[in-house]
This record gives C-alpha cells, structure tokens and sequence, in this order.
C-alpha cells in the first residue's frame, strides 16, 4: 500500500510540476482566437499616446492578451490601457508628431457559447479530475486478480 501512496504522490508531483503550463496554455488557446488588426495613428507634437478601436474584444479585458504591437516607425509601443465598453486601446511610448501604422496582435475570445460557459471552469475540473483518477487508483476497491 504505502508503495501505491509513493507512486501516487509521484505521479500527482509530475503533473503539477510538468502538465499545468501545457495544459492551462491549451485551455487558453482554445478559448480564444488570434486577432490582428492595423491601425493608422497620427500624434501630435508632444503627444506620445493614442486610441485604437478595435473590431474585437479583448480576452479578458486585460492589456495582457496584447502580444504584440509593431510600428512602421522606429518606436516600441506599449499598450496601456483598456475600456471594453468602447474597444479602446490606449497605446503608448510612440514618438511624438508622427503618422504610422500600427499592427496590434492580440487574442479575442471565442464566440463558441459552449466555451464560454464551462471555459472559466475548465482548467480546475481537469486538475480535478487527475487528481481522482489517481487517488482512485490508490484507493479504490475491487476484486484484483
């Protein structure tokens, strides 16, 4: 018994330690899509920020979703803020009085209503799940042969 309890709590080490990024990762992928969208902006002089509507929510609604954003300028914009209500991303760091493209990589959610039910759930039932399945097979009763 105590050899199944050992092989247990090493199987449960390795899937935590090991299977959580991959699987919270796939999760994530799967309840959102990658959205690219261009925008032209133009700052003034003294101006170092700007607005972009965007065609899509943002996941979560957090400037965190934002991969990337690349200019046809030589900056590195950062993307600040978010108002869900309007789709606005405040994008900052740009360079003052200039016109440029920007091209904003970011991940929107799914419109799969399935997803968005059981999605915010779906990372614990499968940890959930594991963790039964092995303490079943520590624990569980039966006829062996």
């Amino acid at each position: 018994m105590m050899g199944k309890i050992f092989v247990g709590i090493v199987i449960l080490f390795l899937f935590f330690t090991i299977g959580t990024t991959p699987i919270i990762k796939g999760v994530h992928a799967w309840r959102t899509n990658e959205t690219t969208q261009a925008a032209v902006v133009t700052t003034t002089a003294g101006q170092t920020t700007a607005n972009v509507i965007l065609g899509t929510d943002i996941f979560s609604e957090s400037t965190s979703e934002v991969e990337s954003i690349t200019s046809s300028l030589s900056e590195t914009p950062v993307a600040t803020t978010y108002v869900p209500a309007t789709q606005t991303l405040t994008i900052s760091a740009l360079l003052d009085g200039q016109a440029r493209t920007l091209t904003i990589k970011y991940n929107a959610p799914v419109s799969d209503p399935i997803m968005t039910g059981i999605g915010p759930f779906l990372v614990p039932l499968i940890f959930l799940f594991v963790v039964g399945i092995v303490i079943w097979g520590v624990f569980g009763t039966g006829k062996r042969r």
